[in-house]
């Protein structure tokens, strides 16, 4: 949807923000950022070189877009560059205002105006909020009198950003577009929902994940109430293989060719119906799979059935025979030993 292979960093500004909690107070700067060729390089690949995810999101608010502050102060940016620089410091005052929470640390936000950004084929501006919080030691090797010496100091590491949201100036009447990233997927509640105030975009990259989250938890809260470890790791590889194998997806053929049993659909469309309700979210029953949210959901999808035993069996299905699994592989109860056991047939050993 977007790429930053022209960006450039039309203005900076760097602000201090502490924990309201704890009564730390926050410093807003007067003056933009100076940016020469490396620093501009360097900082550029610190902002922007975090953002791996397919998730996109937007501006949201119970009572009308227009009504989310950091909506509000993105568009006046947008509609007039000259209100930057006034526009952070609000930016700085509403992040301090929800730090209201003790373990959201102090640190530094960057709020930067970013150009050349290509959304759908579109140039466009974006605005970036950034916040480093972690510090970690460094040692640099001075030289004085001919002679090396050993120092430490502390910094922020541009390896990897701890929060960041770059908004695009696309689809304002929707909420804008918008990415988002926190260190290891803490602090989502705080970042996310309560400064930003953003959702997922509905799209078939929201869709087939959601659909895939569906398929495990159903597993794991109602499949496996009944069912044996080794139907419940089918039925999981069965939903992966559907994504595979096909280009779209439609709920009615799903059902058909995953959810063998039929006493489980209406369990399944139960499960979906309540997910979607806890989550405040709604699905369709149709869209195009997203080939690149099915990679990064495999993960999640585990394959092995582990045993009291301490026995583990890796389950992978064969693309082009699923039904392989059902052939393969029994499973039984021994009445002398009183215990379950698999059976695995094979013709030889790999």
């Amino acid at each position: 949807m977007f790429t930053f292979s022209e960006v450039e960093i039309g203005s900076l500004i760097l602000h201090k923000v502490g924990n309201k909690q704890q009564g730390d107070g926050y410093h807003a700067s007067k003056n933009l950022i100076d940016l020469d060729g490396d620093l501009h390089i360097l900082l550029t690949d610190y902002f922007l070189n975090n953002f791996k995810s397919e998730d996109i999101y937007h501006f949201i608010h119970h009572a009308g877009v227009t009504m989310n502050d950091v909506y509000q102060y993105c568009k006046s940016i947008f509609d007039n560059k000259d209100n930057f620089k006034e526009v952070s410091v609000l930016l700085l005052q509403h992040l301090y205002e929800k730090s209201d929470h003790p373990k959201i640390k102090s640190g530094e936000l960057y709020v930067a105006l970013l150009e050349n950004v290509l959304v759908e084929d579109e140039i466009v501006d974006a605005i970036g909020i950034f916040k480093s919080e972690n510090k970690e030691t460094y040692l640099t090797f001075p030289t004085e009198d001919e002679k090396t010496k050993i120092s430490a100091k502390e910094g922020v590491s541009i390896r990897k950003m701890d929060k960041g949201a770059v908004i695009f100036n696309a689809y304002d009447e929707d909420g804008y577009r918008v990415i988002s990233t926190e260190m290891s997927g803490t602090d989502s509640r705080f970042w996310k929902g309560a400064f930003l105030g953003i959702d997922h975009v509905p799209d078939n990259t929201f869709h087939t994940k959601t659909y895939l989250n569906i398929c495990k938890d159903f597993v794991k809260k109602v499949y496996s109430k009944e069912e044996d470890k080794k139907e419940q790791v089918d039925f999981l590889n069965k939903s992966i293989e559907y994504f595979e194998n096909n280009d779209t997806f439609d709920l009615k053929d799903f059902s058909e060719k995953v959810i063998v049993k039929e006493e489980y659909n209406d369990s399944f469309n139960n499960f979906k119906q309540k997910y979607e309700e806890t989550k405040g979210i709604s699905t369709d029953e149709d869209f195009v799979i997203s080939k690149t949210a099915l990679e990064s959901m495999r993960k999640k999808f585990k394959s092995l059935i582990k045993l009291d035993t301490k026995v583990e069996i890796k389950v992978t299905p064969n693309p082009e025979a699923p039904e392989d699994n059902e052939k393969y592989m029994e499973r039984g109860y021994d009445k002398d030993k009183g215990m379950y056991y698999y059976k695995i047939f094979f013709n030889k050993e790999l």
